[in-house]
């Protein structure tokens, strides 16, 4: 995304307000980032698309009332959550790429893919009282380098 250019966090907001737009006044939309860092555009990159397809996902398929993206753009690590107050997803879904494909839960496969690209830790789970949260968590240190 060309917005992307400008930041991490300048791009989120723009994710925000163009799902905002498509949601009219069904779903509300919220943005909670604290700070500003950039990192290798590689990073960048797979992070939208992970926060990108998780807001999606809630949208889609959550039917809650509000969709929060959060978290913190720090110079060492970048923490950021996708979460909703939906239906939930099943407790018993796991992460591993083989039965998200095989179950056709694409999306959260690829996300699965573009974290382990990068070195991140990918966390989806339900939540006690209802809706899902979906968090990348990235150390600056874990950077891997192109796959060939």
């Amino acid at each position: 995304p060309v917005m992307l250019d400008y930041g991490l966090a300048v791009a989120l907001e723009q994710l925000a307000d163009d799902l905002a737009d498509r949601a009219g006044s069904n779903v509300d939309l919220r943005v909670n980032i604290e700070g500003e860092a950039r990192y290798a555009t590689l990073v960048e990159q797979h992070v939208y698309r992970i926060v990108q397809q998780a807001a999606e996902n809630a949208l889609k398929h959550a039917r809650g009332s509000w969709i929060e993206i959060s978290g913190t753009l720090g110079s060492e690590a970048l923490s950021l959550w996708v979460t909703d107050n939906g239906v939930g997803i099943p407790s018993e879904l796991t992460t591993a790429l083989g039965p998200l494909v095989a179950q056709h839960h694409f999306g959260l496969a690829g996300m699965v893919e573009r974290a382990t690209l990068i070195g991140a830790a990918l966390q989806v789970r339900a939540l006690p009282q209802g809706g899902t949260t979906v968090g990348v968590h990235w150390p600056k240190d874990s950077v891997r380098p192109p796959l060939a």
